[in-house]
């Protein structure tokens, strides 16, 4: 992201030094709470010519993190140095009405399935059991990234937490599989994958109307 998004929740559990002297129920002076802190490793002018000088600079492969459209996806093909791209929205947490990347990836497969054979495809942001780690290898993801999940676990109940975590994933992977006759994740196809339209109309004045 080429900014910090406004992080309400994070805002608000801004962790309070000893020597804070901001009175309390005050709004406080940092506009990023805990993320404030990295708020300076972001670039607004950060763009495609970068990827140009990365590519100069080094010989190993290249891959680009936060794409959330279907355009930079393919745009992204361009550069011979680029050999994976990460469709990652930022955790949804930096810019209101972002698409999910599960969305994205999609969409890439609907109209661009040509990217996939180009470079490898990694998707992150959003993802909370097995069944939606299934569907974005169905749709040609080469891995899923999850956080929260891990995170939430981790904070409750430390390690065991996050082994139980990674439990109850592989459960439901396996279930998953099993339930569409997989035998192996090599085996998953988009045409395995159904997408339900989740548009949600608007309320009419007769849906207000007393009987």
């Amino acid at each position: 992201a080429p900014v910090l998004g406004r992080r309400e929740y994070d805002m608000r559990t801004r962790p309070v030094l000893e020597d804070d002297d901001e009175e309390e129920n005050t709004p406080p002076k940092t506009k990023g709470g805990v993320a404030g802190t990295i708020d300076g490793y972001f670039d607004v002018n950060i763009g495609w010519k970068d990827v140009e000088w990365v590519q100069k600079q080094t010989k190993l492969p290249i891959i680009i993190k936060g794409i959330q459209t279907v355009e930079d996806c393919v745009l992204a093909t361009k550069y011979p140095g680029v050999k994976g791209i990460l469709i990652s929205n930022h955790g949804g947490r930096q810019s209101d009405y972002a698409p999910a990347p599960i969305d994205v990836l999609y969409e890439l497969r609907q109209t661009h399935p040509e990217v996939f054979d180009k470079v490898e495809v990694y998707v992150d942001g959003g993802f909370r059991r097995g069944t939606d780690i299934v569907k974005a290898v169905c749709l040609g993801a080469k891995a899923v990234g999850l956080g929260r999940p891990f995170l939430y676990a981790n904070a409750a109940y430390g390690e065991r937490g996050v082994s139980k975590t990674i439990e109850i994933l592989r459960e439901e992977i396996v279930n998953c599989m099993q339930q569409i006759g997989l035998t192996s994740l090599s085996q998953a196809k988009p045409e395995m994958v159904k997408y339900m339209e989740r548009t949600i109309e608007p309320p009419k004045a007769s849906d207000y109307a007393q009987e």
